[in-house]
């Protein structure tokens, strides 16, 4: 199976979870563009530093970032490939959950024979 049925039966045989794509740099090495992410919809009490989490970003889209540190208006995060945090801080109103599982994406090229 693709990393993506694989995560799609990944998320059907667990409540709670979803399947997202990520695009973009920002959680490199961690994550490159087009990992396939499954996310859990988890409590803020949950929630520690250096877990990835889905949330809606200040722009409106959905944002795949790291926990840094609690405060009081909500978790810190930032972009593993990141130098700045982000401004928007994850809050019950805008996280979506947390990445339990990642699946990459297979690059442009020759395959090689399994041996």
């Amino acid at each position: 199976l693709d990393s993506g049925r694989r995560a799609e039966a990944y998320a059907n045989a667990h409540p709670g979870c979803e399947v997202f794509v990520g695009r973009g740099d920002a959680m490199l090495p961690l994550y490159r563009d087009g990992t396939v992410l499954v996310v859990r919809s988890i409590p803020m009490s949950a929630l520690s530093p250096g877990m990835t989490v889905v949330f809606t970003g200040d722009r409106g889209a959905l944002v795949a970032h790291t926990l840094m540190e609690k405060t009081l208006s909500g978790w810190r995060v930032m972009g593993v490939g990141n130098r700045e945090p982000d401004r928007t801080r994850v809050n019950r109103r805008n996280l979506v959950g947390v990445v339990i599982k990642a699946y990459a994406t297979a690059l442009p090229g020759r395959q090689l024979a399994a041996q």
